[in-house]
């Protein structure tokens, strides 16, 4: 990353490096889902619905296509990244993420 990174860009970047694929999916879940509406409340009650649901899918045999850990993971990043301006996470993507084709 050839540009000088704020300790803000450095914080986010921290994340990226701890699960890439998590970080692109909280980014897009945050601005799915609105800025707003992710609370330490809310997070809280998902992660309960998750591991309710888990229950569940253990009792009947089903195996779920993402795990309720990592769903619990993503709502955990979702409150970490909120930490951050909507606008410093957008600066970040742009400058520091690399998109696929």
């Amino acid at each position: 990353m050839g540009k000088q990174m704020s300790e803000e860009m450095k914080r986010i970047d921290a994340i990226r490096r701890r699960n890439e694929v998590l970080l692109r999916m909280a980014i897009t879940h945050l601005f799915d889902v609105g800025w707003k509406n992710i609370t330490p409340g809310s997070v809280e009650a998902t992660i309960e619905y998750i591991r309710k649901e888990e229950r569940k899918d253990k009792a009947m045999g089903r195996i779920a296509v993402m795990t309720a850990d990592f769903q619990v993971d993503l709502m955990q990043t979702c409150l970490e990244l909120k930490q951050f301006s909507p606008v410093t996470l957008l600066v970040y993507v742009s400058n520091y993420l690399r998109f696929y084709e």
